[in-house]
């Protein structure tokens, strides 16, 4: 067990960047924080590189959570302790999570037997949305037949313009 939240980040951190430049690809476990395994996964992704495609492996750090992975992003600039930070606000954000989860769910049981009381019901619009939707219909076919008399009067004009191209390659073969 490490003792030091910055001997703990450098370990990590190390472990994932030793992963990427030896090109080892997997999935690990670094630890616990918080009560929640600390994974590192690493992968192999194509980078183009000028003309060519290049494999590099590439690894991210997440948190293995009852709820799912959580990821705890990291770049090239990440220090020690500012991982552990990344990872601690994960874990602590998981119960304002759950506190709003619970909120969101308990406002959705508060409001459901009004709903189920609406059930079966006849919509009170009914008559206004079918008369729009008749007025929709009505819209698309203006639209559609608007539509198909531009495309024939497009046809009748590339017609004519061919015609008098063909009219005047004669007239330039005679002369």
């Amino acid at each position: 067990m490490v003792e030091s939240c910055e001997k703990a980040g450098a370990w990590i951190l190390s472990q994932a960047r030793l992963a990427e430049r030896e090109g080892r690809t997997g999935q690990w476990s670094m630890g616990r924080i918080a009560g929640f395994e600390v994974m590192c996964e690493a992968h192999e992704q194509q980078f183009r590189t000028s003309d060519k495609r290049k494999p590099e492996v590439v690894s991210s750090i997440y948190l293995d959570t009852p709820a799912g992975e959580i990821e705890v992003e990291t770049d090239r600039e990440t220090r020690p302790l500012g991982l552990i930070s990344r990872i601690e606000h994960a874990a602590l954000r998981l119960d304002s999570d759950l506190a709003e989860t619970r909120r969101s769910l308990d406002e959705a049981q508060r409001r459901l037997p009004a709903y189920r009381a609406r059930e079966g019901l006849p919509f009170a619009e009914a008559d206004d949305l079918a008369a729009k939707c008749a007025e929709l219909s009505a819209l698309d076919a203006a639209l559609a037949a608007e539509g198909k008399e531009k495309e024939a009067a497009l046809k009748s004009a590339t017609a004519n313009d061919d015609t008098a191209s063909a009219v005047a390659e004669k007239i330039e073969q005679v002369a």
